[in-house]
């Protein structure tokens, strides 16, 4: 709670055409734009990075960019020309294909094949325990923890990427 309030006043580093995401001490930049347009907008992030860097220098912080992380996002059928470092810091940063927030795995292509695997490991690494307690349990006591450990974990975060699964997905997720 502290360092949000601490931290409070980010909001006035980013510049408006882009838009921060945090949850406690993670910290998110987002914007969007046309392929055509990425060159432009490489330039205007790092930019934008430096000042955030500045400020969260200013308040004392260490900040290691070899941590820092960029995805460009695109449509699956599109292979992205673009793999330049960012330059922060005199630090390089590669883009990366995948990235994990709050728990869900992004693509750069937003397949959720990488999510939907972390979830079925997740969720079948129960299936020991849930064997066990199906002999040991009432019906519907052995239903309630089925629907609230194990099925729980197979669709965590599902509205941000259960409507754009492709049907290999769909499969695998339902078996």
């Amino acid at each position: 709670m502290l360092f949000n309030i601490y931290t409070s006043d980010f909001h006035e580093v980013i510049e408006h055409e882009y838009f921060k995401i945090s949850h406690a001490d993670d910290s998110y930049v987002a914007t969007s734009c046309h392929p055509k347009d990425f060159g432009i907008y490489r330039q205007g992030s790092e930019a934008m990075l430096a000042k955030h860097f500045g400020w969260l220098k200013s308040l004392g912080m260490v900040v290691n960019p070899t941590k820092t992380e960029y995805i460009v996002f695109h449509p699956p059928q599109c292979k992205p020309s673009w793999n330049d470092p960012l330059l922060i810091d005199n630090c390089k940063v590669y883009p990366t294909k995948n990235l994990k927030i709050l728990g869900v795995h992004f693509t750069d292509n937003l397949n959720w094949g990488k999510h939907i695997n972390a979830a079925i490991n997740k969720a079948n690494s129960l299936m020991y325990a849930l064997r066990y307690l199906n002999t040991r349990l009432s019906r519907n006591r052995f239903r309630t923890l089925i629907y609230s450990h194990f099925l729980s974990r197979l669709t965590y975060a599902s509205q941000v990427w259960s409507g754009s699964m492709s049907s290999n997905n769909k499969k695998r997720l339902k078996s």
